[in-house]
């Protein structure tokens, strides 16, 4: 979190997905323990256009859909505020 940036960690999957609301996330987290830490991240809206938006991911959960980025380069260098939230 010093960082202020997002990284792939020890077992990297070359992507990281995002809900739009902590509601959801913490439903999500809920259905798979593995998934212990919920990060928010503020960015600049103009970073959506780097995204693969998807509505079919877990749809029962994330209704209105999931944010996959793959290039945290342009990820990071949007990130306006980074907190560990759950």
């Amino acid at each position: 979190m010093a960082s202020r940036k997002i990284s792939w960690g020890p077992f990297p999957t070359n992507m990281k997905q995002f809900g739009f609301t902590l509601d959801k996330a913490i439903a999500y987290a809920n259905t798979n323990k593995a998934y212990a830490a919920i990060i928010r991240i503020d960015v600049e809206v103009s970073v959506i256009q780097f995204a693969h938006f998807s509505k079919t991911i877990d749809p029962w959960i994330f209704k209105n859909g999931v944010l996959t980025f793959t290039d945290l380069d342009i990820l990071n260098k949007a990130i306006l505020g980074i907190s560990h939230v759950f």
